[in-house]
């Protein structure tokens, strides 16, 4: 339980102290959890042509936590399940292995050496694309694998959400107000995906268990853990 404690600060409004003190409330608990996913991104090419290499696995090594490159050769993923080691493979390529700093934001980039791979002879026939046969198998099933049609099933399901402030100017955050608290924006974040900087504000996380039944149609969800 809380006790009431009424703050007593000279040549400060009250009124201006409340909404500040409901930020550092919100912040206090949620940098906990933030301040240990290990985020990274980088751009993987060949060494020779400098050109970018799409679809190369990028994973932490040891786990099977990891990306793939997009068509420009761009990764970027975060995790609370990193190790020290990054990877990058790809058929034709060396494996590349470089360290990794934990519990923080960073960027790595690959430039991979080709593989010198002797490969034996091919012959190609003339015939249906197997990919077209599987792709028209799957859109003529479609209808029997649909989960709704399924007379149950059960899945695991992960949610967050998560409030940040970001777009913060200097100016915003030398106002005189701020003074007493600019210690708050020693925990600025940055995005994985954007390399955009934020400040983590509000972050909830739930872990559930989902049960489906069709006949009756009834729907459940069990929470297992939350914070």
């Amino acid at each position: 339980m809380l006790s009431h404690v009424q703050p007593r600060l000279s040549g400060l409004n009250p009124g201006l102290f409340a909404p500040l003190f409901m930020l550092l409330l919100l912040f206090a608990g949620t940098y906990d959890v933030a301040a240990q996913i290990t985020k990274v991104r980088g751009r993987v090419v060949d060494a020779v042509s400098g050109e970018a290499l799409p679809f190369v696995n990028v994973y932490f090594k040891g786990t099977t936590t990891g990306s793939t490159t997009d068509e420009l050769g761009n990764y970027s993923m975060e995790t609370r399940f990193a190790t020290d080691s990054l990877a990058a493979s790809s058929v034709g390529y060396l494996t590349m292995v470089k360290p990794v700093l934990l519990n923080r934001f960073q960027e790595i980039n690959f430039s991979m050496q080709p593989d010198q791979i002797s490969l034996s002879e091919v012959v190609i026939k003339a015939g249906e694309n197997p990919a077209e046969i599987l792709l028209r198998k799957v859109i003529e099933n479609k209808v029997l694998n649909d989960r709704e049609n399924l007379d149950y099933y059960q899945f695991e399901a992960y949610t967050k959400i998560g409030f940040d402030a970001n777009n913060l100017s200097e100016k915003f955050m030398n106002r005189k107000i701020l003074k007493p608290f600019d210690f708050i924006f020693d925990y600025i974040d940055t995005s994985s995906y954007s390399g955009k900087t934020y400040l983590p504000v509000f972050l909830s996380e739930s872990l559930s268990d989902v049960y489906y039944r069709n006949t009756p149609r009834t729907r459940r969800e069990v929470i297992r853990a939350s914070r």
